[in-house]
């Protein structure tokens, strides 16, 4: 059955809500298994699994890792390692700087927005904040629509390569350090990964790296998800024998009423899915 949704955030990066919520709202939605995968972060794992024990949801452990080319997704992950947390707030802190500089830029025309109060709004994500918490800090702050508050915070511009994310290969490294099945997150999403895709040889490094999957089907959903592209992934996913997974990326329900595409549970991947990134571990 298509009742496994594999990525999923909360407020521990930019979701909205926390991760028993999102645990709740899964459920509400027929899903039985789910993984959170936070930016950066796996400090809301312990909760999420907490939840899932409680009302009879599987969780499994996880983690979404910013890479500078893509993102790459982590399943069971050691989220209570203490080592794991410390590398992660290294990683975390370039996006907060991004974060920050991108501020700075908002500030020049609206001089009411104060840092302080940004950080005490968003406590849960404190030296992890991204984009996506700017989305929202400026629709409150301006009392204007997501889709308006989003626009404001784009056309904020910032020299982004000056604090440069770590490479997908070394994300892959990262989480097969620490027990994670590494996957290819929407692969779609970034000129760079799907240029990639096309590269056989530049792919093959991703595989020798370490990475188990390519996310086939995703809440993140536009004209860039081409027929071209999702059979090349297949294609891909046949020849290295990767697992195919699925899920919505579900950030909470103020970007689902923006895109109409980030609800949760509404791009599921069968419960076998799960099984076959176990045996990955093996």
């Amino acid at each position: 059955m298509k009742n496994t949704d594999l990525h999923l955030h909360s407020y521990y990066s930019d979701g909205e809500l926390s991760p028993a919520e999102v645990v709740r709202a899964a459920k509400k939605k027929g899903v039985k298994n789910l993984a959170l995968t936070d930016h950066n972060s796996i400090g809301g794992n312990k909760e999420a699994i907490e939840e899932g024990e409680k009302i009879g949801v599987k969780v499994i452990p996880g983690i979404e890792i910013v890479g500078e080319e893509d993102e790459v997704l982590g399943y069971f992950i050691d989220y209570e390692n203490e080592e794991f947390q410390e590398e992660l707030v290294k990683i975390s802190q370039k996006g907060n700087e991004k974060t920050k500089r991108r501020f700075v830029e908002l500030k020049k025309k609206y001089p009411e927005f104060d840092w302080e109060t940004f950080e005490t709004r968003f406590a849960h994500s404190k030296h992890n904040h991204n984009r996506g918490r700017l989305f929202y800090f400026v629709q409150e702050e301006l009392k204007i629509s997501l889709m308006e508050a989003i626009k404001i915070v784009n056309e904020a511009k910032i020299d982004k390569h000056a604090f440069a994310d770590i490479s997908v290969i070394e994300a892959i490294k990262l989480i097969k350090k620490y027990g994670g099945i590494p996957v290819l997150a929407h692969p779609w999403a970034e000129k760079r990964m799907k240029d990639l895709l096309e590269n056989e040889i530049k792919f093959k490094e991703l595989v020798d790296a370490g990475l188990k999957g390519i996310e086939l089907d995703n809440g993140d959903r536009d004209e860039r998800r081409s027929e071209k592209i999702i059979n090349k992934i297949k294609e891909l996913a046949e020849k290295y024998n990767l697992v195919l997974t699925a899920g919505s990326d579900f950030h909470g329900p103020g970007l689902k009423e923006v895109t109409r595409e980030h609800d949760v549970g509404d791009y599921n991947c069968e419960d076998k899915i799960v099984e076959e990134l176990k045996q990955c571990k093996s």
